[in-house]
């Protein structure tokens, strides 16, 4: 219904995806469009990406259960019951867009969450409130670009300077950034780095959100 991953509902989420997160799956408890649904919270999944990403699923189930079935959008028009054909399975999430599910908060005091996009997911994780949730890491990030904006340059200097890097003033920090100052620059001569270099960050699929959902009426993410 027009919310995007840009929408404010999403600030905590978007500023806190670790490198490489192309997905945010979070539980809320009140809406982008700040309603609060009784006795309910919302499941979404947000596409953090500027890519389309192929065969979303989500399911709930069990701790340790792979339960996962495509995205469905259901609604009024696709109702068999009002003439409609039936739910219509999303083969992918667009760029920037949210799905959203309603899951009952009464049921589902603990829910059991499984997300994946293509091969890369998680199962089984636990969101026990508004707020929890995890990402999942769909690219390989460039060590050095603090700002992942594609390239190192001089900006992510600043980044790690004011304690915005990956791991904020670390001296490994610094050394990534020195030694792959250059890359993705259209300028730049430099050879690409070893996949040995990366391969342990590409084997990881998702890192934890740690966040808590705003109470209704407030934007501010609680510690």
């Amino acid at each position: 219904g027009g919310i995007t991953a840009d929408d404010a509902a999403f600030d905590f989420i978007r500023t806190h995806a670790p490198p490489g997160a192309g997905v945010a799956v979070v539980r809320m408890e009140v809406s982008p469009f700040g309603d609060e649904y009784l006795g309910q919270d919302l499941l979404v999944m947000v596409n953090l990406s500027d890519s389309d990403l192929a065969n979303p699923t989500l399911g709930m189930g069990v701790g340790g259960s792979g339960f996962q079935l495509p995205l469905q959008q259901r609604g009024f028009a696709n109702n068999p019951a009002f003439g409609g054909a039936g739910p219509e399975i999303l083969n992918h999430l667009p760029a920037g867009r949210v799905f959203a599910m309603l899951v009952s908060h009464n049921d589902f005091a603990s829910l059991k969450v499984n997300a994946g996009i293509a091969e890369v997911g998680f199962n089984g994780a636990t969101f026990d409130e508004a707020g929890d949730g995890l990402y999942i890491q769909t690219t390989v990030p460039l060590l050095g670009d603090f700002d992942n904006d594609g390239d190192v340059d001089g900006r992510d200097f600043l980044k790690w300077q004011r304690g915005e890097s990956f791991s904020p003033f670390s001296a490994a920090d610094l050394e990534d950034w020195q030694e792959f100052y250059g890359f993705g620059s259209l300028a730049s001569s430099r050879a690409a780095p070893e996949p040995g270099s990366i391969a342990l960050l590409a084997v990881v699929g998702m890192v934890a959100v740690f966040c808590r959902k705003p109470t209704a009426g407030s934007r501010r993410p609680l510690a």
